[in-house]
Formats: structure tokens, sequence, C-alpha cells
């Protein structure tokens, strides 16, 4: 009999520890790299190589977080049969244990400060030309970007993520696509030629570049991304040219130098706070094309005297021309939207047809 209850008891531990024991190689899938082959998912269908990962419907795979134990991150091309078309914001961001990353073809665009913050990333290849957008201090911070010798560095078709150089004047070489942040903080530059190659001027591009005063924006460019130029205090005159259809928040904020804009005639709103604090800016006109003027677009440009505003305008937000020149004017047509709000906010108008 006693014989008997020790092999019973016996038995009852065997599940036990079969449970545990597959317990804890599902929580290895997870988090290590070599612990699962290719394809294979573990019961939630959430990690794929230590990669975590939204799928949209059954058309692509947005990759989410890394939480993999090997520190060279390899990015999928494919996961469930389905392409893996982008990076998320801030999916890798203060990850302080990767030291490289593969990005396939598949991918085009990286988001806002994907690798931002990760201290021991010190090199990333892209594969092929499928990527033409990168956000925001995608890598900001890294090793990749800090300790990169290279001129001019660019990733995926063309894109232009950091410049090293010490120059007044700088050549922006033909190929380039888009500028990612490239010169932010540049204590060097006066003079860029940008390529006929260039389609974006991305958020903080030329951001505190502070003795910048010249640029000539090619009429390939479309899109200025915010903070492009802010803080550019010595920049004097800009031209976008008509090819350029939005502009970003805060894209000429504080360059206190600049006296002349000429905007796109395809540019449909002046977004918020886009030239505010431009103390020397005294006329601007606004193109028949912009409906709306965003909150504080020209708020302390304290000599401004004229500006012209379209009856195409249907909106003016709020503080747009507060601590402006005390003789400012609104030219604009009788009866529209602009010269009713100048009427509340008490700013002087001159009609136009």
């Amino acid at each position: 009999m006693k014989k008997i209850s020790i092999i019973l008891a016996f038995m009852m531990l065997i599940p036990t520890f079969c449970s545990c024991q597959w317990k804890e190689e599902i929580d290895e899938s997870l988090f290590s790299y070599e612990s699962i082959s290719p394809g294979e998912l573990d019961d939630s269908g959430t990690y794929y190589y230590g990669f975590t990962y939204i799928k949209y419907e059954d058309s692509h795979v947005v990759i989410s977080g890394y939480k993999g134990a090997d520190p060279n991150a390899i990015v999928p091309a494919e996961i469930e049969g389905l392409p893996v078309t982008e990076i998320a914001d801030r999916a890798f961001s203060d990850n302080t244990y990767i030291t490289s990353a593969t990005i396939p073809s598949s991918i085009t665009k990286i988001g806002e400060k994907a690798f931002s913050g990760c201290s021991s990333l010190v090199n990333v290849t892209v594969e092929g030309v499928g990527l033409t957008s990168i956000g925001d201090q995608a890598f900001y911070g890294t090793p990749y970007i800090v300790g990169n010798k290279t001129e001019f560095l660019t990733i995926g078709n063309g894109i232009l993520i950091n410049y090293c150089g010490s120059n007044a004047t700088v050549t922006v070489p033909e190929g380039v696509t888009v500028i990612a942040g490239a010169f932010e903080n540049n204590a060097f530059l006066t003079e860029v030629i940008l390529p006929s190659t260039l389609t974006t001027i991305g958020s903080y591009s030329f951001n505190g570049c502070s003795k910048l005063e010249s640029i000539n924006i090619p009429d390939s460019v479309t899109k200025i991304g915010q903070w492009a130029f802010a803080k550019c205090a010595s920049l004097k005159s800009v031209i976008i040219p008509d090819s350029v259809t939005s502009i970003g928040a805060k894209s000429f904020l504080l360059c206190e130098g600049l006296s002349s804009i000429t905007l796109s005639s395809k540019i449909v709103n002046i977004p918020d706070s886009a030239f505010q604090a431009c103390r020397s800016l005294t006329e601007v006109t606004i193109p028949a094309s912009v409906s709306v003027i965003d909150d504080n677009a020209f708020i302390r440009c304290t000599s401004l005297t004229k500006i012209t505003i379209p009856d195409s305008v249907v909106r003016i937000g709020e503080m747009v021309f507060s601590e402006c020149a005390e003789g400012l004017t609104v030219h604009c047509p009788e009866g529209s939207y602009a010269e009713e709000y100048c009427i509340g906010a008490n700013i002087p108008t001159i009609s136009e047809q």
C-alpha cells in the first residue's frame, strides 16, 4: 500500500512539472531572439523574433516595439505573410541594449523618435531604397549620429539625416530627396545650396542655424516641416516656390531678421505660430489658395504694418496679430471674413477687390 501511494504521488507531480516547463519555453520565446525559428509566433500572436507589431487588416504590418535579447535588431520584411512597411513612433526609443539595426527594403517610413535615446546604437543598415520618410528626431542622441564622421550621412532613398562639416557655405549633393533635421543647431552655416532632387525639407532641418543668411528653395520641394527654419535669426529673405503645398507649425518661428517672405500659391493654411516673432517682417501677402490662418501665426511681428488677406480665408485663429506694429492695416475685400474678423479685433482695414 505504501509503495502504491508513493507511485501515485510521483504521477501527480508529472503534469505540474510539464506545465512549468511549457510556460518557461513560452516566456523565453517572447524575449529571446534566438529561441524561435522564422515564422514562429507565440500564442498571443503579438511577438515575432522579439518584435511587437500591429497588423492592419490584411494589408501591412507596423513594428511597434522590440523586446528581443539580440543586440543586433534585424527588422523582418514580412510577418504573417504581410509586408512590414513602417516602424512606429518611439518603437525602439530608450532601448540601451541594441547596438545595430537592420531595416529591410519593405520599410517606407520610420516614425518620430523611433530610435531616440538608443545610447548603444552605433550602426544602422537600410536595405534598398524603399525608405522615403523619417520622423522628427528618429535617431536623436544615438552614437550612430553623434559619432558618425561622414560629411553627408544619408539613408534610404536619399534621406539626409546628418551633416557633420563646419563650412559656412554648404552645397547639398544631388540625389538627396529629403533633409531630416540634418543641420539643426549648426553654428557655422551661413549659406546652403539645395539640390534639384530635393522634395522635402523636414522638421527641424535648419532649426537654430543662427548664422544662416541665405537659402534658395528649389521648385522641386513640396513640403516644409515644422520648426524647419525656426530660430534662423540671420535669415533675411525667403521665397517659397509654388511647388510647396504645405508648411509646418513654427516653421519660421523667431526668424528675427526675416524682412521678406513670398508664400507659395499652393498652400492652403498658414499654420500655428508659423511666423511668430519675425520682428523684421513688414509686409505679407496671403495667397488666394489659403483658407485658414491658424493661432499665433503672426504674433509678435512687431514691424508688420501691412498684410493682404484674400476672401478665400474663412477662418483666422486666436492671437494671430497680437503684439504686431501699432500701425498694422489689413488689406482685404469688402464683406470678407477677414474684414469681419478685423472689425471684431479692432484692426484697421482697407478694402480691396
